[in-house]
């Protein structure tokens, strides 16, 4: 009985990993209803191509999906890290198109609090580049909705700046299109 609900959790861990990089939490304005409209994630660069990114304030929040944008003239080869705050959590990552990291946390534990929840690495890093959530968004513990979705905004890195539902994205430093 015990290996059967363990191989059901590992299947519904995967789904809903599959299902938020693939769709889920497109950071389009939707529901605000699992976490308070102060959590947010922003991103800071910590030197030598890595960069922290940092949730705050999140409450009881079991799955996160956000989506990265980079500067491909300065960075490349992408890796990504799970942070403290997210440890033990499941973690699926796509860097397949260059200019875009999408990322998606999920854990049977809700995480609560302040601190890194990913660290991301570039191999190659040239000049000034820039990085930027475009988007995320976060699945409560009752997994009942999305917690707070950031539309897209044009990728940067630097102070968070308030978006319309009640995110934050960052801006300081433009990243040229792709």
């Amino acid at each position: 009985m015990g290996k059967i609900v363990t191989r059901i959790r590992a299947v519904l861990m995967a789904a809903g990993t599959a299902c938020l990089l693939a769709a889920c939490g497109s950071g389009d304005g939707g529901s605000t209803a699992g976490a308070p409209a102060t959590s947010h994630l922003s991103i800071a660069a910590s030197g030598n191509g890595v960069y922290v990114i940092q949730g705050t304030n999140l409450s009881s929040v079991a799955a996160i999906e956000l989506t990265l944008r980079y500067d491909t003239a300065s960075m490349s080869s992408p890796t990504v890290a799970l942070g403290s705050l997210a440890s033990g959590a499941m973690l699926a990552t796509n860097t397949l198109t260059a200019g875009t990291i999408r990322i998606a946390m999920v854990s049977n534990r809700a995480v609560s609090g302040s601190g890194p929840v990913a660290t991301v690495s570039f191999a190659t890093v040239t000049g000034a580049g820039g990085i930027a959530i475009s988007s995320y968004s976060m699945i409560n513990s009752s997994g009942t909705g999305p917690g707070t979705p950031v539309p897209s905004s044009p990728p940067s890195t630097g102070t968070p700046i308030p978006s319309d539902s009640g995110g934050t994205g960052s801006t300081s430093t433009p990243v040229p299109p792709s």
